[in-house]
């Protein structure tokens, strides 16, 4: 569902769309914009505030606080936000990006935890997005949290007879909740570090519960298309890995993915994903 409310508040124009559960926020009088969560009973509250970015790139109005509290009290209730910030807690922007306060990028984290995350994995998750874009979801729904990973260099897996195939995405779901997090943020660290050191990408030392691969589909390129950031295969366009053109930027979570009932906290469930089964939320 697409809605839009464009609006000018104390002189001032402010443009909301919502598509289905994301709403995004324009300010083009300050080359701003934002994001967040759709819940049905915060629209009008939102769409009648003035938001602007403060000087760390937050969202913020005058009456509704910052929109990250703002939406994270809607979700879970003031009392139960306010508890988590006596107990030490923040509320962490996953991706570090602090202009995306949707649910699926907000968690609450120790400040500890936050401060630490914030100097090694925030900085290792840009400075290796060229090799591995690695990106972390918490569907606060089900608890259970996404780690998902684009390949932008040539990664290849084995089967079971031995063969080679090229990997075009990893993903990992984690069960559990805000205790489980840094669970998740130290095995993404996991991730990236042994990649760098040269070992490849190691799934089977992490804490996920289940694990999908997903082949990259081999096309055969001239040496015009091996130049081009994109190509079109079967009326469809694909992005061409490798050659510095394009990359991926993040992958979206997979929709509808849980956690098997017979899972018992130990085993790894693993599937490879052929690569007739296309992948989609590729951000490039």
């Amino acid at each position: 569902m697409k809605q839009e409310v464009e609006r000018e508040i104390r002189g001032n124009p402010i443009r909301f769309v919502r598509n289905d559960d994301q709403v995004t926020i324009v300010r083009p009088d300050r080359n701003e914009i934002m994001f967040t969560t759709y819940i049905e009973n915060c629209w009008d509250e939102i769409t009648n505030e003035l938001w602007r970015l403060d000087s760390k790139g937050y969202p913020v109005s005058s009456r509704l606080g910052y929109l990250h509290v703002y939406i994270m009290g809607k979700w879970y209730g003031g009392k139960a936000v306010e508890e988590f910030k006596n107990k030490g807690y923040v509320i962490d922007h996953i991706s570090n990006e602090h202009n995306d306060c949707r649910l699926c990028n907000l968690e609450f984290l120790k400040q500890n935890y936050n401060t630490a995350k914030g100097q090694q994995l925030d900085k290792d998750m840009k400075r290796l997005r060229r090799q591995l874009a690695l990106a972390i979801y918490k569907d606060h729904e089900t608890g259970n949290f996404q780690i998902t990973i684009g390949c932008n260099e040539y990664i290849c897996g084995h089967d079971r007879d031995g063969n080679e195939y090229a990997v075009d995405s990893f993903k990992l779901l984690y069960g559990g909740d805000y205790n489980r997090y840094p669970i998740v943020l130290s095995d993404a660290e996991g991730i990236l570090l042994s990649y760098e050191q040269g070992d490849g990408v190691i799934l089977s030392t992490t804490k996920a519960a289940c694990v999908r691969v997903y082949h990259a589909l081999q096309i055969e390129l001239t040496e015009e298309e091996k130049e081009q950031a994109v190509v079109t295969r079967f009326g469809n366009p694909f992005i061409v890995i490798g050659n510095g053109k394009t990359y991926i930027e993040k992958l979206a979570p997979d929709k509808d993915w849980k956690i098997p009932d017979d899972y018992d906290g130990n085993q790894q469930f693993f599937h490879r994903i052929p690569h007739w089964v296309r992948r989609t939320g590729a951000e490039a």
